[in-house]
């Protein structure tokens, strides 16, 4: 029986692990221009994503396309960590006290109302969305369009909006 953190021998070629560990200072190189805090650990994860997935290198490591093969590799990942760190979760406990402890004033709750009422469709919908903190990206998902086209939408409604109150 083999346990889980012996070295189980690949049919790895020796020549790819070589070329690996001789790309290793360029990988630093660039892991300290990608993500200057974590580089260490950007160049380790990519090592590891590679020696596991080095049969979907197609060529020779002796090709230049190694190289490109390693930085494609390094900047997915470092695209990955940069995207779940930028996903912040919140605790539902939190979130209720949060909602609790909010005391909306009754002027504002009644101004809301009245746009909201005077605001409908699409235009209406995107701007309610909006309001409510929904990224542009979000709402145009939602919607079927570019992020633009919703930030255009949205400030065509408020023009609209503003005119119907002066």
């Amino acid at each position: 029986m083999i346990s889980a953190n012996d070295n189980i021998p690949s049919d790895r070629p020796a020549e790819f692990d070589n070329r690996l560990v001789a790309y290793l200072p360029g990988l630093r190189r660039l892991a300290k221009r990608i993500a200057p805090h974590n580089a260490d650990d950007l160049v380790n994860d990519t090592v590891a994503l590679v020696c596991e997935r080095w049969v979907n290198f197609r060529g020779s490591p002796t090709d230049i396309g190694f190289w490109a093969w390693l930085s494609v590799t390094m900047r997915g990942i470092a695209s990955n960590q940069r995207r779940r760190k930028s996903i912040t979760t919140i605790s539902m406990d939190d979130a209720i006290a949060t909602v609790v402890s909010i005391n909306p004033a009754q002027e504002a709750a009644a101004d809301l109302s009245i746009i909201a009422g005077r605001s409908s469709g699409v235009p209406g919908d995107m701007l309610m969305a909006s309001a409510m903190g929904d990224h542009y990206a979000e709402i145009a998902d939602r919607h079927g369009t570019a992020p633009t086209r919703v930030r255009y939408v949205i400030k065509q409604e408020r023009r609209r909006l503003i005119g119907m109150a002066s």
